[in-house]
This record gives structure tokens, sequence and C-alpha cells, in this order.
């Protein structure tokens, strides 16, 4: 790589040389200059320690032959080290054996050279590895800048729904106060009627932003399905707690058919009960009073569970279906 590759407008890669030989440190760090590299120089390895304790660097080219630190030693200590442990280490050596490249692999070097260092070589190594620092320096911005963005938009889609639940609330109190104060002896026909109408519209748009709220505070947590096991009647048990009383209140009855026995799930809990519950909810809202509604798991051969929520509800009128399943 010559000189043209150099990027002015990123912040230079920190580059250790760990050499006890000042000539071949100043040329490496003339060669450092065209990657864009800033070569921190130390004359031993004990000194190279000191800097990689206190320093962050990109990359390191180790001497293995140095005093008071040798190399093969300063790498374990790297390896050792949470700051250092995947940093790429570079071995430069006058020992021609296979021994000593060995030993260096074995500890953790990611390449080597062999003194008197030939440069084309030497290029070839450090714009390799440096390249491979800056693909992963960008893609941790990017990640950074993705989990930024989306911490941005939860925020911003937490706060509309928490403000438009409150609005709803709001409407739905006042309204609740304009019914009693106008009474059941109404002149205004039909008055009580709308009135109904849009208490029943905000209770609708609660249950909407809440439902979003949910959804919002899931996506943004880690769901981890492997290892999170989540018995099935907790999960029926849960559904029912919350529509119980809704149910009631509707005159509906609600059946659970469950396989026998224990049946546990690899699943996220508060996924896949904040689904079940729509489906019930959805199944109450369109049964007529003293119908029923059924919850049925099924277990599959393949080891997938089914779960089924069947309602008596007249349905959709086949037109409408229709259209509604027909391309837009």
């Amino acid at each position: 790589m010559s000189a043209d590759h150099k990027d002015a407008t990123r912040d230079p890669l920190r580059v250790l040389v760990a050499d006890d030989d000042p000539i071949l440190r100043s040329l490496m760090r003339a060669r450092l200059v065209r990657f864009n590299g800033h070569a921190v120089d130390a004359e031993d390895g004990l000194a190279a320690w000191t800097l990689l304790c206190s320093q962050t660097f990109d990359i390191a080219i180790v001497d293995l032959g140095m005093p008071n630190l040798d190399g093969i030693s300063l790498i374990q200590c790297m390896r050792g080290y949470p700051r250092t442990r995947h940093l790429p280490i570079i071995v430069v050596t006058s020992q021609d054996d296979r021994t000593s490249i060995d030993r260096a692999f074995a500890v953790g070097a990611s390449a080597f050279l062999i003194k008197p260092v030939v440069w084309s070589t030497f290029e070839h190594h450090v714009g390799f590895l440096l390249r491979l620092v800056e693909t992963a320096r960008d893609a941790r911005a990017a990640k950074q800048q993705a989990a930024a963005a989306g911490r941005a938009k939860e925020t911003v889609l937490g706060r509309i729904c928490g403000e438009t639940n409150a609005a709803a609330s709001s409407i739905r109190k006042e309204v609740e106060f304009i019914k009693s104060m106008l009474g059941s002896d109404s002149a205004a026909p039909g008055v009580m009627k709308r009135l109904d109408r849009v208490v029943s519209n905000c209770a609708a748009i609660q249950s909407l932003t809440n439902d979003a709220e949910a959804t919002l505070q899931t996506l943004s947590e880690k769901v981890i399905v492997d290892g999170c096991k989540t018995n099935l009647a907790d999960v029926v048990a849960r559904v029912l707690a919350a529509l119980q009383s809704h149910a009631a209140e509707a005159g509906v009855q609600l059946t659970v058919t469950l396989p026998r026995g224990q049946t546990t799930l690899s699943c996220d809990l508060d996924s896949i009960v904040l689904a079940l519950t729509h489906l019930v909810q959805n199944a109450i809202a369109h049964s007529r009073r003293g119908e029923a509604v059924a919850i049925a798991a099924k277990l599959y051969q393949d080891g997938l569970l089914g779960l089924e929520v069947e309602d008596h509800g007249t349905g959709m009128h086949p037109d409408l279906l229709t259209r509604r399943l027909a391309p837009s």
C-alpha cells in the first residue's frame, strides 16, 4: 500500500512498536505513517507493558528478543489482560527457526516477520491488519449509531404513546362527567349513544397505546429464547387472570383444553402472553352473551406447539373477507 491510501479524515491508528533497536523503531515509524498509523516506541518489554496498561492501541509490533521482559512473556501478559486480549500482534524475530515461531503463535501472535525486515512484507502484514482494525472500528461505530437511533425512536414512540394514552383518558373522564350531568332524560335524541361511542373509542385508543408500549418494551430488550423455559399452564393462567372479569362482564365463558402432563415451552413469556391475550380478547368482543371462547393447545410430532382460540361469533361477511384478502 502506498502513501496514496492514507485517509486524513480518519483518526490515526495507534501502533505500539516494541523493539530494543532504535534504528529499526525509527524505520518502522516512518513506514507506519503511510497507513495513517501513529507509532509509540518502547525500548524493551517492560516499557511496552507499561504503555499497554495505560494507553489504548490498535496493533502491536513486538520483538521476541528484548531485555527486561522478552517478547513471548509480553504476549502472554497481553493475552491475559482484558484491554489487550484481542489486540493484533506482529512478532519480529531474528531467530529464523520453527520453534520460536511456533511458540509465538502458541501464546497469541497474529503474524510474524524475520529480521532483517523485508519492507514489502512488513507493509503487507501491517496493511492487512490495519485494514481489519479499521473495518472493525467502522462496524462498532455503525452499531453504536444504529443503537442510538433505535433508542431515540423508542423514546419518541414511547412518549407519543404515553401522551396519547393520557389524552384519551382525559377525554374519557370529561365525557363521563358530561353524561352524568345530562342524565338519562336528555332531550337531545341520540346524544347519550354518541357519548357512549366516544367513551368506547377512547378505551380502544388506550388499549392500543398500552399494547404499543408493551411491544416497545419487548423490542427494546434482548429476547433470549434458548434456556428460557416456561410452563404452558402458567402462560394460560396469566391470560385468564387478565381477562376473566372482562369475559364475565360480557357473559362469555372461557374454556381451556391443554395436553396432559406438564408442557414446557422455550419462548419469551411476555411476548406469548401478550399475543394470546389479544386473540382471546378479540374472541370475547365478537362473541354473544352466553357463548364460550375455547383456548386449546396441540402438540405436534416435531416438538412445536400450536395455540388455538375459537369463538362462535358471527364472523366476517364472506364478501368483506374477500375484499380484505384481495391484493391491494
